[in-house]
């Protein structure tokens, strides 16, 4: 298709590409999520990843990664294959066996978009706790009912810890390897997505109603090999809008709960990123430490203000100012099963206030500052110690 002389196929097939993570070379993809990583367990990892793309086959596509973690020494590796059935239902089976260090207790990714300049991509860079892990996966996903997608994702894992972290369950022998078959049924509903058809399949144009996710994972023991049996509810809802004069307001919340006996893995790290200071990574708690908080029941609010150039108009200078509230609460019911991990319970609430000015930039990517101040129960009483100071940056992708 071309239109005044441009290939919007070519166009389109290029930022899927660059949405997916990949850099298109021929009939291939360099994945650019799998050349370099950093975090504070992992360190420095470099490696390679390679995906076919729609030159190669419209209907199959074959991939593969392998790496080198140089701070916790560890190689990852791992093969996947996706079968395209039926593009405009976007009916696809994906097939999956890989062995990475995969962080610990975290709530479900549920982000279509993989490009590397996903700034809430940003707050992976303060992982620092890990588990190698060796998984065989499958998965089914497909459009139905106008607005819904829907998945089916069946998972067995072994997860080898690289923490002192221990789980002794009724005072037995103390595990720190765990196996798991899981269940996962999840599903996304956008009211009214708009879509572009292209030679490909469809593409979503959005929505301007709020994105829902809902995930249920069903944990077998002693099925396929599984050593634990727990239910898991995971909900997420993302919406932003424009006010004429004032700027556009975005809402992020997401909320988990886990029933029954499970590790420290399966729980929830609600995403602290504090350094003295450092990046800012939206959908975190940016005066919250690290490893802070663990729960296997939270919710979390985050709420953010773009005014864009509305406060400030210079045709030389234009800094841009979004104001952010986050709050979260959560809980555990069984502390006493996990041994040898420093961890608080923030079932009183935690809350923090901020402001970030974009300084630099254009419409592609933005530098900026920003500082947060940390208020309630869980305040410090070192007044300094409430505070996290940011540098930002921002991508058009």
């Amino acid at each position: 298709m071309r239109e005044e002389g441009i290939d919007l196929d070519k166009v389109v097939g290029f930022l899927e590409a660059m949405t997916e993570g990949g850099l298109p070379i021929g009939k291939v993809n360099l994945d650019l999520n799998e050349m370099f990583h950093f975090n504070d367990a992992q360190g420095v990892f470099l490696g390679l990843g390679l995906q076919t793309n729609h030159k190669f086959s419209k209907t199959v596509r074959l991939g593969g990664f392998w790496g080198y973690g140089f701070g916790n020494k560890k190689t990852n590796f791992g093969l996947n294959s996706n079968f395209t059935l039926n593009r405009f239902r976007e009916l696809t089976l994906s097939l999956k066996m890989s062995r990475r260090s995969s962080p610990n207790a975290r709530f479900t990714d549920f982000s279509e978009n993989e490009s590397i300049f996903r700034t809430s991509n940003f707050k992976d860079f303060f992982i620092n706790s890990l588990s190698l892990t060796d998984a065989i996966e499958a998965q089914i996903g497909f459009r139905a009912l106008t607005h819904f997608k829907f998945y089916a994702d069946l998972a067995v894992l072994d997860k080898r810890l690289e923490t002192t972290y221990l789980y002794t369950p009724n005072n037995e022998t103390a595990w720190d390897r765990f196996q798991l078959a899981n269940l996962k049924l999840s599903t996304r509903f956008a009211y009214k997505e708009k879509f572009m058809r292209t030679t490909k399949g469809i593409r979503s144009m959005g929505t301007n109603y709020p994105i829902v996710w809902f995930a249920y994972t069903k944990s077998f023991k002693d099925i396929l090999g599984g050593d634990f049996s727990f239910n898991k509810f995971e909900f997420q809802i993302e919406k932003s809008w424009y006010i004429r004069y004032l700027g556009r307001t975005s809402i992020f919340v997401q909320a988990a709960l886990l029933k029954g006996d499970a590790p420290m893995t399966e729980l929830f790290d609600v995403p602290g990123t504090w350094h003295k200071f450092n990046l800012y990574a939206p959908q975190s708690f940016a005066t919250m430490r690290v490893n802070e908080f663990l729960s296997d029941r939270f919710a979390a609010l985050f709420f953010t203000h773009n005014f864009g150039k509305l406060l400030f108009k210079n045709k030389k200078f234009s800094p841009e100012f979004s104001f952010a509230t986050n709050i979260a609460w959560g809980d555990i019911s069984n502390t006493d099963v996990h041994t040898n991990l420093n961890f608080n319970v923030m079932n009183k609430g935690y809350y923090e206030s901020g402001i970030v000015i974009s300084l630099f930039g254009n419409e592609l990517a933005k530098i900026g500052l920003g500082t947060f101040f940390r208020y309630g129960p869980y305040s410090y009483d070192q007044e300094w110690k409430n505070f996290g100071w940011k540098y930002s940056i921002s991508f058009a992708l």
